[in-house]
């Protein structure tokens, strides 16, 4: 926390950087989640109640796995997630445009 803080006042450009982690989010989240999805699908336990081959579920969209229907829709909480991303870089356009109007802005 000190060493950002540092970043934070010692650096100008460290704040801009920042705000790329919350507005990346929403990729983070399906590539971590179709890490997760192949995980699982690729490491089933040898003595479960039915044998199926090693699968990779659809991340968005309909697909099946063995004789079940799968349905992965994004749903309210993903469109937050975006929309909060969507505002994050607006803040981060904005604030660069000050940054280079104003020295002086930190």
């Amino acid at each position: 926390m000190v060493i950002v803080l540092l970043g934070v006042w010692k650096i100008r450009k460290f704040s801009l950087l920042l705000i790329l982690v919350p507005a990346l989010l929403p990729l983070f989240f399906v590539l971590d989640y179709a890490g997760w999805l192949w995980f699982f699908g690729h490491n089933l336990h040898p003595w479960g109640a039915f044998t199926v081959k090693p699968f990779m579920p659809t991340v968005f969209g309909e697909g099946k796995v063995a004789q079940f229907a799968t349905y992965s829709y994004p749903y309210y909480g993903y469109a937050m997630l975006l929309g909060t991303s969507a505002t994050a870089l607006l803040a981060l356009l904005i604030r660069r445009k000050l940054m280079r109007e104003d020295p002086n802005i930190n």
